[in-house]
Parts: structure tokens; C-alpha cells; sequence
């Protein structure tokens, strides 16, 4: 936090099959408030057919 701009970070994991989870990153992307996404990994599961694993930082940034 500085004088204007506090940041506030979380860290996912998720796991679950590849078009549901791929839907909340796709929608994690398009919102409209004011993030980073700082790291994002995306893996498969191999002993899981079509479910995929993804690990993400995101910082929320707010201005006052």
C-alpha cells in the first residue's frame, strides 16, 4: 500500500474440466475492475481426461 493505491493479492489453485474452468478464466479476464493477473499456469491432469489445473496470482489494485 502507498499513499494512493492500495494492492491486495490472492493466489488460486483450481482444478476442474477444461471448458468450465476455462470459462472462469476467460471471465476472471474480462472484468471490468481494476487487476493484474501477475502469473498464470495452466497444466493438464494426466491421469484425469479433459480436466485441467490452473495455478493464479491476481492483484486487485484500488485508487483512492
Amino acid at each position: 500500500q502507498d499513499e494512493r493505491v492500495s494492492r491486495f493479492e490472492v493466489e488460486l489453485d483450481v482444478e476442474g474440466a477444461q471448458d468450465t474452468l476455462l470459462a472462469f478464466l476467460d471471465s476472471l479476464i474480462a472484468m471490468p475492475k481494476l487487476m493484474a493477473i501477475e502469473r498464470l499456469r495452466l497444466s493438464t491432469i494426466p491421469t484425469k481426461a479433459n480436466q485441467l489445473r490452473a495455478n493464479l496470482v491476481i492483484q486487485q489494485l484500488t485508487v483512492r
